[in-house]
């Protein structure tokens, strides 16, 4: 079974503001990105975990998901 990655944390921005994020790897090829109010935990693609965190965060940021 996978460990837990560690928690890193990153900057996004997004239509001219920064917004705050962090991210670790899951077990079964998935990954956790949390915001300060949302988590949401998604599918590793074939991207960077960095690429799909600040993904994430746009549509979390958005409303999208």
């Amino acid at each position: 079974m996978d460990d837990i990655g560690p928690l890193i944390h990153f900057t996004h921005e997004i239509d001219g503001r920064q917004y705050q994020g962090r991210y670790r790897r899951l077990p079964g090829r998935r990954i956790e990105v949390a915001t300060e109010s949302k988590v949401h935990v998604t599918l590793i693609e074939a991207d960077s975990l960095e690429v799909i965190a600040r993904r994430v965060l746009e549509k979390l940021v958005r409303g999208e998901l």
